[in-house]
């Protein structure tokens, strides 16, 4: 709706049935950052690589297009498949920030991850 925030819906190719969505959000083009969050509802659709995909896609047109230098995300600490995820697509641990969210009636860390473009660069040129 703004230049500041992208949301998009994800779709499986073979069937455009919906699983998702992914958003790059805060964007801010004076530090050329942003933030990605990603959600796929249904845990039968996880580890087919669709995630990966799209979060592979949006850190593209973040770099290529809208030429960002810097992409991060944010994965509560006891979803270690978010984490591998975005390590997987070159993300890297910045940091922890500490009871960032409120699960089941509990606090729980945030494991902070960023992705830089020339690091993009380098991994997209092998």
């Amino acid at each position: 709706n703004n230049s500041q925030n992208l949301f998009l819906g994800i779709f499986v190719k073979e069937n455009q049935s919906y699983i998702g969505n992914i958003r790059l959000h805060n964007i801010n083009f004076v530090s050329r950052r942003g933030d990605i969050g990603i959600l796929i509802g249904d845990s039968n659709i996880h580890g087919k690589g669709y995630g990966l995909e799209a979060i592979q896609l949006i850190v593209d047109y973040a770099f290529q297009y809208l030429n960002l230098n810097k992409v991060c995300a944010g994965a509560n600490i006891e979803n270690p498949a978010s984490i591998r995820i975005f390590e997987k697509a070159g993300f890297v641990v910045e940091g922890t920030l500490r009871q960032q969210f409120y699960v089941d009636g509990r606090y729980t860390d945030c494991v902070q991850m960023g992705l830089l473009k020339s690091e993009y660069n380098n991994i997209s040129n092998h």
